[in-house]
């Protein structure tokens, strides 16, 4: 059975949205993600890399987050990553705010 290796979200604030995420999971940023950048990503231990990707209209795939079979490349790659299928998620960034300002 395939395992998920890569989980991929379309949206208007990568940086944003990774950095609620990397608060969710308890795992950093990517090695030199910064706010602006087109793509953040935040890896998981046993786990898929979650890639945060900037599009030109959010929502313009539905919310949608392909996956990534095994033998992918990831974001530094020239190979082109096997799509596994779309999965519609909610903004949770949109739907709770913005969480990296609250203390625990």
């Amino acid at each position: 059975m395939p395992s998920l290796e890569n989980v991929a979200f379309d949206c208007a604030d990568p940086y944003r949205l990774a950095l609620f995420w990397s608060t969710v999971t308890g795992q950093p940023l990517g090695d030199g993600d910064q706010p602006g950048d087109e793509e953040v990503i935040v890896e998981l231990p046993g786990g898929p890399t979650l890639f945060f990707n900037r599009v030109p209209e959010a929502g313009s795939q539905g919310g949608a987050g392909p996956g990534c079979l095994p033998g992918s490349r990831s974001r530094r790659s020239s190979s082109t990553p096997t799509r596994a299928g779309f999965v519609s998620v909610p903004d949770p960034v949109a739907e709770f705010g913005d969480t990296s300002s609250r203390s625990s």
